[in-house]
């Protein structure tokens, strides 16, 4: 264990040496389009002791990943009646994914992240189309996936308008393609159906807190409401999901609450599903900057798929633990549905770091054939060191205790012991 942590050390030594060096985003101006270029590196270790719930004496796995990003902004001034356009290409691997330095050169983890453009309408209406990321509110329900090395983004097209209170934003995206099968189609015969997405949101800032010169003034207040529509052909799917957000921060206090259903048909019967969340926080106007924050979070399940909430593209990883046990929520609940309640300490300023700790209690909505609604409990503690602006190291240690509910999800006998889970990151961003 010893010897595969200081490989990793050694390595991240290395990356942290690159990124020490990564050179200023120059900008290059000219009469109409201005262009600036930017990008991204950032490496991360990871170990872990299975994640299969086994007894072993040291960690099972560590490897290393990393994603790169090389993303092209042109805004189009005058000339182009105020259009933008962005190409962000990414190459996400594991280090000796590959078979051979030399022979094999397949980059499988290269692909296009962005590729869009933003056309200015009349009235202040905006058409964003292309590749791009989708991101509404804290990525509850719809998110760019950002810890993940690959993240996501979609093929879309969306209207957006704006002013200084109020966006709304509508959109459709083609997420699985079945037809295009001609000359110049790359999508491979054989596909089940089309799956697409569409959604309206709509987000009102209902207070505002003055900035000083030259900043933007921030928002103490706002609401969001959301509609989004999911068609999936393969898998006999309309579901509909609404709902919505609030939060307010005043003084020390910060609050959010949150309620979205669902309803709809998913294999000839009928969608009723839901979701609330609710969370507190107070941070006290010291040096340290320490704060509590309570939470509690409620998604539907009952043994059926029809009443379990699909967090649809969401950022789960944000909400339930960092150890990603429940991404998929159908899947990964065995359609029990999930409730998570916990607690977060965070300390914002100790010396150049920020210190987190989250402990998340899982308890399954339903009971299993057994009896148990106990998946476990998480404890996730974590670094941040924001070293110099546009360099940061994240890392992270992280518990999993599980509960019989887990063990049964799992396949495990009745009466059988399952094995602490630990899970540890060390992470590098590098963005210039």
């Amino acid at each position: 264990m010893h010897e595969r942590l200081s490989v990793l050390v050694r390595n991240l030594g290395l990356a942290v040496l690159c990124a020490a060096i990564v050179p200023v985003t120059p900008v290059f101006a000219a009469e109409g389009p201005t262009v600036s270029v930017g990008g991204q590196y950032r490496p991360r270790g990871i170990v872990d002791s299975g994640r299969d719930f086994k007894e072993s004496d040291t960690l099972q796995r560590e490897y290393m990943s990393q994603r790169t990003r090389l993303n092209v902004d042109i805004k189009g001034g005058e000339k182009l009646n105020g259009a933008k356009f962005r190409l962000m290409l990414q190459d996400v691997r594991i280090w000796g994914e590959e078979l051979s330095p030399v022979h094999d050169k397949s980059a499988a983890g290269l692909d296009v992240q962005e590729a869009y453009a933003i056309l200015p309408l009349a009235g202040g209406l905006n058409l964003k189309m292309g590749r791009q990321e989708i991101i509404f509110d804290n990525h509850r329900i719809i998110g760019n996936i950002g810890w993940l090395q690959r993240a996501q983004s979609f093929d879309a097209a969306r209207l957006f308008w704006k002013n200084s209170d109020l966006r709304i934003d509508g959109f459709w995206a083609q997420v699985v393609e079945r037809d295009s099968h001609d000359a110049e189609g790359t999508v491979p015969p054989g596909r089940k159906g089309d799956y697409w997405l569409a959604g309206l949101h709509g987000h009102y800032s209902i207070s505002k807190k003055a900035a000083a010169e030259g900043k933007k003034a921030k928002e103490t207040s706002g609401v969001s409401l959301a509609y989004y529509l999911r068609n999936n052909d393969a898998t006999k799917e309309v579901r509909h999901t609404l709902g919505g957000i609030y939060k307010i921060k005043t003084g020390g206090l910060k609050a959010t609450a949150e309620a979205y259903m669902q309803f709809g048909d998913l294999n000839g019967e009928s969608i009723a599903a839901q979701l609330g969340a609710l969370h507190l926080g107070y941070t006290l106007d010291v040096a340290v900057k320490p704060s509590l924050t309570v939470f509690a979070e409620y998604l539907s399940g009952d043994g059926t798929a029809q009443s379990t909430f699909d967090t649809l593209h969401a950022t789960n990883h944000k909400f339930y633990g960092e150890m990603d046990f429940f991404l998929a929520i159908a899947k990964h609940t065995g359609t029990l549905g999930l409730m998570d309640a916990g607690l977060k300490l965070a300390a914002g300023k100790v010396g150049p770091l920020k210190l987190l700790a989250t402990a998340h209690n899982f308890q399954a909505v339903k009971e299993d054939a057994d009896g148990n609604k106990d998946f476990g409990n998480e404890l996730d503690l974590k670094m941040i060191w924001p070293v110099r602006k546009g360099l940061a190291v994240r890392a992270l240690w992280a518990l999993f205790v599980p509960g019989k509910a887990m063990g049964k999800l799992k396949g495990f006998a009745k009466d059988a012991d399952l094995a602490t889970e630990q899970f540890g990151y060390l992470t590098i961003d590098a963005k210039f």
